[in-house]
């Protein structure tokens, strides 16, 4: 499971607005499907991100690999331009904990060669091109990320700024 947070701004006259009581809707869509399903309604107060009107939610827990997820910001301030704002989201997956529905805890070390390297984007997917990712998330400080794999071949796709990375490499997991 993966923490994303949305992001949202709100104005008057085309300038952040700080202050505002902000909740949100959150959305679930099963990407098989398309099946819609609220996870929150009208609740879940928002997170002062900064200035410049802008606000955040976080939500723990997001399946990225079954599901979509939409956002929209409301606030019932009367200075405001717009009350119900569509939200922006990030991953925000906790350092070292990835993704995945499997039964196989398998970590992965991402190095330089020498040094375990930080905040390395990796996915898995069961196809060489990556258009299945069944995992994903960041590594630790250690240069870690744990998914949760089925036993099967998996194609892991790594990336980070500043770095080149042979991608994908061949993963068995037994």
């Amino acid at each position: 499971m993966s923490t994303i947070c949305f992001y949202a701004q709100f104005t008057a006259s085309r300038a952040g607005l700080d202050g505002l009581t902000v909740t949100w809707d959150v959305e679930r869509i099963t990407r098989a499907d398309g099946t819609r399903s609220a996870l929150v309604t009208g609740g879940a107060n928002s997170i002062a991100v900064g200035r410049r009107g802008l606000y955040g939610y976080v939500l723990s827990s997001a399946d990225l690999v079954t599901y979509d997820y939409i956002a929209t910001a409301i606030t019932t301030s009367t200075t405001a331009d717009i009350k119900e704002v569509p939200a922006v989201w990030t991953l925000w997956a906790v350092s070292g904990t990835g993704t995945g529905g499997g039964s196989t805890t398998t970590p992965i070390t991402i190095n330089d060669g020498v040094n375990p390297l930080d905040g390395v984007d990796v996915w898995a997917s069961t196809d060489s091109a990556g258009n299945n990712v069944v995992a994903r998330g960041y590594t630790n400080a250690s240069g870690i990320i744990t998914f949760y794999l089925d036993p099967g071949t998996y194609y892991i796709f790594k990336t980070l700024a500043g770095y080149t990375f042979t991608n994908p490499s061949t993963l068995v997991v037994t």
